[in-house]
């Protein structure tokens, strides 16, 4: 997820794999796929990482993607908005808990409540502070 809403870039998943390999006493081929992926498309990227061995928690997912973007962006301006648009259309069909979206959702809405001149850039800033608590826990998680 966060990969695709550009809150993390393709070298930190190559990075992340690399420290893997480092640390493994034997590797698997998907460590390898990965590691060499830099220069793959984007979703390619995205295939490799949902074919990794195991069962994906999302809602640990979107945790961990909240607060790498609560490091990046403490606070949200309007300049961020396509990044806000983007996280929506990423979260909306993810298998998460539905009050996990919400938090996306209510942003989303206040988007369009502000392109219709209702409302000021301030609640969305308070609701974005809201989304950012679901990721205090797993902030220690992310660079």
């Amino acid at each position: 997820m966060a990969l695709e809403a550009e809150v993390c870039s393709r070298a930190e998943v190559v990075n992340w794999v690399d420290r893997l390999i480092e640390q493994s006493e034997h590797f698997e081929d998907w460590m390898i796929d990965l590691s060499t992926s830099r220069n793959k498309h984007i979703l390619d990227i995205c295939h490799l990482l949902r074919d990794l061995p195991g069962t994906a928690n999302l809602d640990i997912s979107f945790r961990l993607l909240v607060a790498k973007l609560g490091k990046l962006y403490p606070t949200v301006s309007p300049e961020q908005t396509k990044l806000l648009r983007n996280l929506y259309e990423r979260v909306v069909d993810a298998e998460i808990s539905e009050d996990l979206k919400g938090y996306v959702y209510q942003i989303f809405l206040d988007l369009d409540c502000l392109e219709s001149e209702v409302g000021d850039w301030s609640m969305i800033q308070q609701d974005y502070e809201e989304l950012l608590t679901v990721g205090i826990d797993y902030q220690d998680w992310v660079d």
